[in-house]
């Protein structure tokens, strides 16, 4: 087994590499300035717009010299930040985001999460427009995000197929949910060199009931390959996982549907009761394919692995955008992918200091004011 290189990422030095699209004349404040204001404002805890300039004036005094923002000058103004982050082309953070796709551990990392995500407080419901969706890459074993694109006119897959033209996925394994993992995404996954790992459901049509139809066939009343228990939150949560090689299969849905690569298709039954009863409350099952192009076949534990750790991220990411954050509360739309930006690359520098608690980072990086400039300098 390798060992991992740790690569340290200077944050200020990224930001100075976005580039500024407003005019020189009337520029009061750099943009890699505010910017490192208000994520290291995120890192305080605040995740509004507005709770991050607050947090920035109040801590001016200390904060503006090392941030390199001009002397004399007080502190930005809720319309001049705003109009900032409005301008500010979404790509251009993505490259903040992008550093961490060349640190050790990225690069060493077997499996890639895609997901989509609404930003629910975005919706305007009076005037009818639905709220931002944005698909996010994000790293299995280390809970960070990778990457992140909007989906124009709630089209997920073609954000995530725009996202995966940006990652390198090359032998490593990308796991998906039923609503991204298209005929499109398969075939893209396959020509970057990588694998994929997800379910089927109702929306592959024909698919799905060509997968199902084949492997009850091949499983019949065999035991699960692999089994494994979680008891977290009141409850117990069972389970099993069925895996089988489908070379002959693959080829069928070569030529009958264009689905190519097909090497392992599975079936997974989730059950789940509170702890204090005895009966199963709720039961679940999913049809899995795993496909390649590659002759190394993954194990059954490893497969269960990565669906596991798939499903983990919806808790490590988004559930700690959204409440720990309040992304989903926070009504900002013209600068909502914007600011979930900042809120990502604030959470990835608490996930690499090694705080699994996100909170704790927060209280880390507010007990001693200098703390939050030392992690942007080298994380």
């Amino acid at each position: 087994m390798g060992v991992s290189t740790i690569t340290t990422i200077n944050l200020l030095a990224k930001l100075q590499e976005v580039p500024d699209v407003r005019r020189r004349q009337g520029r009061l404040y750099p943009l890699a300035s505010v910017l490192g204001m208000l994520i290291l404002a995120a890192l305080n805890g605040e995740s509004s717009l507005r709770g991050m300039l607050g947090w920035g004036e109040r801590h001016w005094q200390e904060l503006a010299r090392p941030l390199g923002f001009k002397g004399g000058t007080s502190a930005p103004v809720y319309g001049t930040v705003w109009r900032i982050l409005h301008l500010l082309p979404l790509a251009a953070l993505e490259s903040v985001l992008g550093a961490w796709l060349a640190t050790g551990e990225v690069k060493d990392e077997a499996a890639l999460a895609l997901d989509g995500k609404q930003l629910r407080g975005s919706k305007r419901r009076e005037s009818g427009l639905p709220a931002l969706q944005v698909v996010t890459a994000a790293a299995q074993g280390l809970g960070v995000v990778l990457g992140q694109e909007l989906a124009e006119h709630q089209d997920d897959v073609a954000a995530l197929l725009a996202l995966l033209e940006r990652l390198p996925i090359q032998g490593k394994v990308v796991t998906l949910d039923a609503g991204l993992l298209t005929r499109e995404v398969a075939q893209t996954i396959l020509e970057k060199g990588g694998a994929y790992l997800g379910l089927l459901k109702g929306n592959h049509g024909e698919v799905t009931t060509a997968v199902a139809y084949w492997l009850e066939v091949q499983l019949g009343t065999a035991p699960p390959d692999y089994v494994e228990m979680d008891k977290r939150h009141g409850r117990v949560e069972k389970r099993e996982y069925w895996w089988t090689a489908s070379a002959e299969l693959e080829a069928y849905l070569a030529q009958e549907y264009g689905w190519e690569g097909v090497r392992l298709c599975g079936r997974v039954r989730r059950q789940r009761r509170p702890l204090t009863a005895d009966e199963w409350t709720a039961s679940e099952e999913y049809v899995v394919v795993y496909g390649s192009r590659g002759s190394h076949l993954p194990t059954a534990p490893q497969c269960s692995q990565w669906l596991r750790e798939h499903w983990s991220i919806e808790n490590r990411v988004f559930w700690v955008l959204d409440v720990t954050y309040g992304e989903d509360r926070n009504p900002a739309r013209g600068i909502g992918v914007a600011l979930s930006k900042l809120r990502c690359i604030s959470l990835n520098v608490i996930r690499r200091l090694g705080y699994r608690y996100v909170p704790d980072g927060h209280r880390a990086a507010a007990a001693l004011p200098d703390r939050g400039l030392a992690w942007l300098r080298s994380v």
